[in-house]
């Protein structure tokens, strides 16, 4: 690839190790592994927290930066809870700018394979729509906005096929 994303899994033990081992194939995923906390493994101003909570928008991918994708889900109950535990820590958020492109019928939290995969289109074709459009799963209801930023009802996002930072190639 052009521009290689890196995946790392970082505080990779008990419950979730135990059921990462299930998944056929797993011992050939390309990613490096660690049971450490991503705040040790990465220098902290080098990390950006990726919450769909943020006031700061995610324009592009910076080549030193590790983009840590939280493995707990915002459901309702938790709302907020990512955002607080990246303030808290003292690391920078952001948040992908799903908002400015598409037009969604649910909330906009997204699955970690989801928003790797949004990161991993975007860092091979630099374009924020086209990798919604790759990546956003259908059951979700998502269609482009046309560059005006109103909802293009010609064009619904296709399907598609832990706690970890992913952070594109130096």
């Amino acid at each position: 690839a052009a521009r290689p994303l890196r995946f790392h899994l970082t505080s990779l033990c008990g419950r979730i190790e135990r059921q990462l081992r299930h998944i056929d194939g797993v011992e050939r995923w390309q990613v490096t592994r660690s049971r450490e906390s991503y705040l040790d493994a990465f220098p902290r101003e080098q990390l950006v927290y990726l919450s769909s909570d943020s006031s700061e928008l995610l324009t592009d991918l910076e080549p030193d930066t590790a983009y840590v994708i939280g493995g707990l889900v915002d459901h309702n109950r938790h709302k907020g809870l990512t955002q607080a535990r990246a303030e808290r820590a003292g690391v920078r958020t952001a948040r992908l700018p799903i908002d400015e492109h598409m037009q969604m019928s649910q909330r906009r939290v997204l699955a970690v394979n989801h928003v790797f995969e949004i990161l991993l289109h975007h860092t091979q074709h630099g374009d924020w729509s086209a990798a919604f459009a790759q990546a956003m799963p259908q059951r979700r209801g998502a269609t482009l906005k046309e560059a005006g930023g109103q909802p293009n009802d010609t064009s619904p996002a296709p399907a598609t096929t832990a706690e970890g930072a992913a952070a594109p190639a130096a």
